[in-house]
């Protein structure tokens, strides 16, 4: 419980957590706030959502889940951080 209402304090102060709601990379860190206080994993479709981001965004998300503790996993190449957006229509 302490780990909670401390990592709420430390993210809320936190200057690299935007505030913007409109930018997918902002949104999806704010999105990952929520699953961290929640105790929620991240979602199964976690290298979708992330690949439609540009490279930037992708890199910026990427940062903030490994800097919180919920990425984990498997390392991302930098090739693949690089790789231009893709369409978030399988059919394109």
């Amino acid at each position: 419980m302490i780990v909670v209402a401390v990592t709420a304090t430390v993210l809320a102060g936190d200057p690299a957590i935007p505030m913007d709601h409109t930018d997918p990379a902002a949104k999806m860190i704010v999105d990952a706030q929520t699953w961290l206080l929640n105790g929620e994993p991240l979602p199964a479709d976690l290298n979708a959502r992330l690949a439609i981001m540009e490279p930037a965004e992708r890199l910026r998300v990427l940062v903030y889940l490994r800097r919180s503790g919920l990425f984990d996993g498997p390392s991302w190449t930098v090739e693949r951080i690089l790789d231009p957006a893709q369409s978030p229509d399988p059919e394109k």
